[in-house]
């Protein structure tokens, strides 16, 4: 018998080997430590008639044999997620009172909304603007809502002030709220792209492009200002009775009420794109930071020191606190300082570019690109917030990128760059059963699934005569011929649908194939009637490719089955059987792979060779054109082979899991948790 110390949430995630495929489970843990006794006994685990290895060792307490949970769920084809907010493990469809009347991140997505460009905070209530317009909100930092759709225009900065907030954006958006979660808009009365707005003294003031400074009392009428200068200001901040504004070549302005501006000497020529103002220590203390690592820092407004940051990455923003100085930036750049003389660099914000801090008594929250969002208890120590609608399929056609993820959310995209969010229509009585040439009123004879798919988990997508094809939960099938408007179609299953493929049959006829847990496979000459058929497994089938003639699926357990047909499956044996995730055909070379950095690959689909990857990271989705391979998966690994068989690792810049790849356009993308979409136009550099 060995006795180990473990912790009551760490025993959360394991449990008796009682689970069955099919079944949704969630866990509830409690906080604390408490000493155990645990009994090892070469414990094996059997799946599918399969022995199959476990980096996690079971054990038995208490007359209980207690096994990995994620293990034993992904190997009944279950995603497993842990929700932090509620100390939960969920097991499958999370369950249906999460559901909120209000739109929050997870359902409008970070990949909807852009990039957050900036985040502030009072007392109560943060509040974060983004590159679409968009505003969120949240009085924890943990759950965000969105309270403004977004004005499609990139919307710079915000600020509370006396009972009323107000953010700024490009051509002269002026919105305003009472509380920050109800917005209405305000005219400047100028197209001017606004940097910057601050509070104080009974006035609002806002900066933006090429000198700009206006002034309004109540933050509806507005009154430009001279500010003497023709530069670019980037950054406001108000305290010890003057507004401080600063901007291009190391510009620093100073006003006691906003119309007069007075030029100080700056010690930096740099360009300053953050100034902030707090009490640090006791005493009011200015903080600007810059390009080239540049950081002032000033007790009066006049004058200003430079300080030595270590670093000659670009800092974005900076706040202060009652203790602590902090600034962020590029390239996952974060400092601190405690004393306001000597800078320290942090480590525990990813590579991704920092465009916002802000602080309260509930705690810190960072921002940035790629729908980052960061959390602190002490401004050193962050752990990201999960925000957004994972995304887990991804295609291109016909000048057109389409990205689909949780909450039966479907996104599209010209370049990548900017999205629209598109909903689906649900199955109404004359579509069921209707297909090409049948009439409205034909009723449909077999079991026919529930499911909203408005809110269901989409996994799989796929382009063909024209038309796109997303498959998902509960038997989830929904399609369009545009990319812009979506309607839901009966598949005659409530089989988790986790992967899609179009193609040709032997006959040289159209043919999309579907695959999904329990070696669920259905196929459909138009994407709109589906018919089932007999896979030869009962596997959990995690992904469908075409190529060179055939259809290979590949799933749970080193399943590999091919077909000439779509409809007669021939299954193929691997000589490891990890649970596989992706497959993809080209450069004439089958290539799949799956759990802890397997990869196989294959001449024929029937004969599979194992690959080094370089990596032990699932890899969750692989994607062959001009001329490459590549691979993505968790803790935002990314790989590229030119052969199938030698792959070099590349810098994604994210620890978010990836889930899907494709290229279109001259560009390839990457989508995952959280929203995020990567960008690269050779495969190598990603952004």
């Amino acid at each position: 018998m060995i006795s180990k110390k473990m912790n009551q949430r760490w025993i959360a995630w394991v449990l008796m080997a009682v689970l069955f495929a099919g079944t949704t489970m969630m866990v509830s843990a409690s906080n604390g430590t408490q000493q155990i006794d645990v009994t090892y006994r070469d414990i094996s685990i059997v799946v599918d008639g399969k022995t199959i290895p476990s980096d996690v060792e079971p054990f038995i307490y208490e007359n209980r044999v207690f096994v990995p949970i994620r293990f034993i769920a992904e190997a009944l084809g279950k995603d497993v997620a842990w929700d932090n907010e509620n100390n939960r493990v969920i097991i499958g469809v999370p369950p249906a009172e999460e559901t909120s009347s209000s739109p929050s991140v997870e359902e409008a997505g970070v990949a909807a909304v852009g990039d957050w460009l900036e985040v502030t905070a009072d007392s109560t209530t943060f509040v974060a603007v983004t590159s679409k317009g968009a505003i969120l909100s949240s009085k924890d930092g943990r759950k965000w809502t969105q309270t403004y759709d977004g004005t499609g225009k990139s919307l710079r900065a915000v600020a509370p002030g006396e009972g009323l907030w107000a953010a700024v954006g490009d051509d002269g958006t002026v919105l305003l709220s009472p509380d920050g979660y109800t917005w209405s808009s305000a005219s400047l009365g100028k197209d001017i792209n606004l940097k910057a707005i601050a509070y104080g003294n009974g006035l609002w003031v806002a900066v933006g492009e090429n000198g700009a400074v206006f002034s309004s009392k109540d933050g509806k009428t507005w009154s430009e200002q001279d500010s003497g200068v023709s530069k670019n200001l980037w950054s406001l901040a108000y305290g010890l009775d003057s507004f401080v504004a600063v901007g291009d070549d190391g510009l620093i302005l100073t006003s006691p009420d906003g119309s007069t501006w007075s030029l100080r000497d700056s010690p930096v020529s740099s360009g300053l794109r953050k100034v902030s103002f707090g009490l640090f220590s006791g005493y009011g203390f200015f903080l600007a930071v810059g390009n080239d690592g540049t950081i002032l820092t000033s007790t009066d407004a006049v004058n200003w020191v430079k300080k030595d940051s270590g670093t000659t990455s670009t800092l974005l923003t900076g706040i202060v606190t009652r203790d602590l100085l902090v600034a962020a930036g590029a390239n996952g750049t974060l400092l601190f300082s405690d004393g306001g003389k000597r800078w320290g660099q942090g480590g525990s914000l990813p590579n991704l570019r920092w465009t916002g801090l802000a602080h309260n008594d509930s705690g810190w929250v960072a921002v940035g690109t790629s729908g980052a969002l960061w959390i602190s208890q002490d401004g050193k120590k962050w752990q990201p917030v999960r925000t957004g609608v994972d995304l887990f399929a991804l295609g291109f056609s016909g000048g057109q990128w389409i990205a689909v993820g949780d909450s039966g959310l479907i996104l599209s995209s010209e370049d990548g760059v900017v999205w629209n969010t598109h909903r689906i229509n649900p199955v109404s009585s004359a579509l069921l059963g209707a297909g090409p040439g049948s009439s409205p009123s034909t009723t449909a004879t077999a079991t026919v699934s529930t499911v909203n798919s408005a809110a269901a988990f989409l996994r799989g997508l796929a382009y063909g005569q024209g038309r796109w094809i997303a498959v998902g939960s509960e038997g989830t099938v929904v399609t369009s011929d545009d990319g812009l408007v979506w309607q839901a179609r009966t598949s005659n299953t409530t089989a988790f649908l986790r992967g899609i493929a179009f193609g040709l049959d032997n006959y040289g006829q159209d043919k999309f194939v579907a695959v999904g847990d329990e070696g669920t496979v259905l196929t459909s000459n138009s994407g709109i009637e589906w018919s089932s058929c007999s896979s030869g497994t009962t596997a959990g089938l995690r992904a469908v490719a075409y190529g060179n003639g055939r259809f290979v699926a590949v799933g749970n357990s080193g399943t590999v089955i091919v077909s000439t047909d779509g409809t007669k499956w021939s299954k193929t044996s691997l000589k490891e059987s990890p649970n596989l995730r992706a497959v993809t055909y080209g450069g004439n070379l089958w290539v799949t792979a799956g759990e802890k950095g397997a990869i196989f690959t294959s001449p024929d689909a029937s004969n599979w060779t194992a690959v080094s990857s370089g990596t032990d990271a699932d890899i969750l989705s692989l994607y062959h054109s001009d001329g490459r391979f590549l691979a993505a998966g968790r803790n935002g690994v990314l790989l590229t082979s030119k052969d199938g068989t030698h792959w070099e690792a590349l810098t994604s810049g994210t620890t978010l899991e990836l889930t899907a790849l494709a290229w279109g356009n001259g560009k390839w993308i990457a989508v995952g948790d959280s929203g995020q979409v990567l960008l690269s136009g050779d495969g190598q550099s990603w952004k």
